[in-house]
């Protein structure tokens, strides 16, 4: 097999494995306390994320590049091992009611498509429009209009994912504390606001602020978001609800660069960040419409009490 064929099944794995982690810690944890577990679990991919990044640097200078790939692979196959013999990982959803064979695919699609879920469905696409806009053409604002260095350029964007790790817990913090609506709607507008901030910033230290400012908020929203999937669907079709999220965020991603290229043709590359403003202010204002079941709301009263 070539290269691409291995890679078409890195591309197959990796929401696999996500939409499944997240179906079984969301099952584990106790409502009010999901956004937290959430946060530590996409902090931790973060980290993995940067600890990746740190080994294809270490190994491109001395090894090449494909052993990264052989070092990587023993600890992740002996954890794929740990988890199938982990007795804490046999939970399974509760039993579907029974219902007729002929409706079951229509009942499922039912359950999961509530008014709620599809308002979450139109915040996750719109917000990506903007994020994903943003964040392809950034090195090009970066070396194009900041006169940056490719390399100096490179190092900066390679940060985010130490900066994601801090976010990732902050946002399942926020989403603990405040509730996941009013988490999400903040790490939104948060972002908003430092990507208004990297068109003013000329100087280097301020170009590098406001980026990981951008990129800190970024990582927070993954918490709440994903929290919010958990509160509006049900624990028996979870897995699927997570697919369908993983879906549109998918489909939007790999459209929104086209959008924002031709934005771009027809004004200055300077102007993806208020085009990617106007995207992200608009899914909190849709998110506003989001009503969540009324047992997570007194969850999170609870937990303030």
């Amino acid at each position: 097999m070539d290269a691409d064929s291995w890679r078409v099944f890195t591309k197959i794995s990796s929401p696999i494995y996500h939409i499944s982690g997240l179906s079984q810690l969301s099952r584990l944890a106790k409502p009010e306390r999901i956004s937290r577990y959430i946060g530590f679990h996409n902090a931790l991919g973060s980290l993995g994320s940067a600890a990746g990044l740190i080994t294809l640097a270490v190994f491109l200078t001395t090894f090449g590049w494909r052993i990264t790939y052989l070092f990587w692979a023993v600890p992740i196959l002996i954890w794929g091992f740990i988890i199938l013999k982990s007795p804490y990982l046999k939970t399974k959803p509760a039993k579907r009611e029974s219902y007729e064979k002929k409706n079951r695919r229509f009942t499922r699609l039912s359950l999961i498509f509530s008014a709620e879920f599809i308002i979450l469905l139109l915040v996750i696409g719109v917000r990506e429009i903007g994020a994903t806009g943003s964040s392809t053409f950034m090195t090009t604002f970066f070396t194009d209009t900041r006169g940056l260095l490719d390399a100096t350029a490179s190092l900066i964007f390679s940060l985010g994912p130490f900066v994601g790790i801090a976010g990732s817990l902050i946002g399942g913090y926020l989403g603990e504390k405040l509730g996941a609506k009013k988490a999400l709607s903040l790490s939104i507008l948060c972002g908003a606001f430092s990507l208004i901030l990297l068109p003013v910033a000329f100087e280097l230290y301020l170009i590098i602020f406001a980026y990981l400012l951008y990129s800190f908020f970024s990582s927070a929203i993954w918490s709440p978001m994903n929290t919010i999937v958990a509160h509006v669907t049900p624990e028996t079709e979870r897995g699927m609800s997570y697919s369908v999220y993983f879906l549109t965020e998918g489909l939007l991603v790999s459209v929104a660069p086209t959008l924002a290229a031709g934005f771009i043709q027809l004004t200055q590359i300077w102007f993806i960040f208020p085009y990617s403003v106007v995207f992200m202010v608009a899914s909190v204002i849709i998110l506003q419409f989001l009503k969540l079941p009324q047992h997570q709301r007194n969850n999170f009263k609870q937990l303030k009490e």
